[in-house]
């Protein structure tokens, strides 16, 4: 898959101009109309989210997935720390599925339920938040570790 060409500049504007949809343990920025980036500040949680996305995206039931890297930023945020600190994000490319805005219906969550089981990963957070649309197809786009087991595979 090709993975856009991360760059500290462009991530700084980007995350000026909009808000940052988020979840329990992961931030999502927009990078272009077919990527965007998945943010964490847990290398675990990345690994783990990164690993389960990545498994379900090669039977096609979630979007595909870029190498994972990671960066540094600066916090001067004077409230919190007088003096700077450093915060590692961890992070990977991730294809760009559409949320639909509307509730999924029980059949869809079923179907994806049941094809993320065969591939040893069990989900326990399906709903309209965590699917969204490539194309005309249903996939998955939450795989931390609140929302799902990862086994092997089968």
């Amino acid at each position: 898959m090709f993975t856009p060409t991360f760059s500290l500049r462009r991530f700084a504007k980007k995350l000026r101009k909009r808000k940052t949809p988020h979840g329990v343990s992961c931030s999502y920025l927009q990078w272009s109309t077919k990527f965007g980036l998945k943010m964490f500040t847990d290398k675990s949680e990345r690994n783990h989210s990164h690993r389960g996305q990545k498994r379900a995206a090669e039977v096609k039931l979630a979007p595909k997935v870029g190498k994972k890297f990671e960066f540094e930023l600066i916090s001067c945020d004077k409230f919190d720390a007088p003096e700077p600190r450093f915060i590692k994000v961890y992070c990977f490319f991730t294809e760009t599925a559409s949320r639909i805005g509307r509730k999924v219906s029980r059949r869809t969550e079923e179907m994806l339920d049941e094809g993320l089981e065969k591939i040893g990963i069990g989900h326990n957070d399906l709903h309209d938040y965590n699917v969204g649309r490539l194309g005309k197809r249903w996939v998955v786009i939450d795989f931390d570790g609140e929302s799902c087991y990862i086994g092997p595979l089968r």
